[in-house]
């Protein structure tokens, strides 16, 4: 597992695109980003993932938001109960390669927004089977986010970029960042 340190939790990309999503979730937690899906020279993208919302049942799949089930449900529950997480990749997220950082289990283990002992130990085995559906479905997730980010850096693309993340901008302000 990965997350961004202070890069995403200081919110620098947030000052561009208010729509960057925050390490920092909601109640002190942190938002996780499961791994690199791909680089662009020295700048890495990252996909975040969030809890599945019941009004996600709605949300049709496609090939840039993913619902992310446990693999024991039969086809027929899932048509009937809320994804555990969703991956949206109209919002991956720029970083620099020196700022990536893993998420320490400790770092939640240590963080009282997460609950009781028990409840920690619940989350960090929810992150398990997050990480273990993303590995399963990742060329799929990484191939579709090339094409995104492709098609959000060309100009022909406009339909495309302005339901994203603005990534010509964010990919320069990532490249002049500096700790």
């Amino acid at each position: 597992m990965r997350s961004q340190s202070d890069f995403l939790r200081d919110d620098y990309l947030r000052e561009f695109d208010s729509f960057v999503p925050s390490l920092d979730g909601y109640g002190g937690k942190f938002k996780p980003f499961f791994g690199k899906l791909f680089s662009v020279g020295q700048i890495d993208y990252y996909a975040p993932i969030s809890s599945g919302k019941q009004k996600h049942t709605e949300f049709r799949e496609t090939n840039l938001f993913y619902k992310v089930y446990l693999h024991n449900e039969t086809d027929a529950e899932k048509m009937v109960k809320k994804p555990v997480a969703v991956i949206d990749l109209k919002h991956i997220v720029p970083v620099p390669s020196a700022q990536a950082a893993p998420l320490a289990h400790e770092s939640i283990l240590n963080n009282d927004a997460y609950g009781s002992p028990s409840e920690k130990s619940k989350y960090l085995v929810l992150l398990r089977q997050e990480l273990a559906w993303v590995n399963q479905n990742e060329e799929r997730i990484v191939e579709n986010a090339k094409i995104l980010h492709k098609k959000c850096m060309t100009i022909e693309s406009f339909h495309i970029r302005k339901r994203c993340l603005n990534l010509r901008l964010l990919e320069q302000k990532a490249r002049d960042f500096s700790p």
